[in-house]
């Protein structure tokens, strides 16, 4: 998990290096949202449940404007 959570704050450094236009989620049993936060992630899911339900509050906004 440690690999892991270090190859995170890579690739939400090189994303935003390389100017791509999206947002960043991160999460899981292991992480916390102080971390995801500190590595510059948008958003933070403490379960794959949890990221479905803001990936839907995402879209409803979405389709809302």
């Amino acid at each position: 998990m440690t690999t892991t959570m270090s190859e995170m704050e890579t690739v939400v450094q090189q994303l935003r290096a390389a100017g791509v236009k999206t947002f960043t989620m991160v999460g899981g049993a292991v992480l916390t949202q102080d971390y995801a936060t500190e590595i510059g992630a948008d958003i933070y899911a403490k379960d794959a449940m949890e990221a479905v339900s803001k990936i839907k509050a995402i879209i409803g906004k979405i389709k809302g404007s």
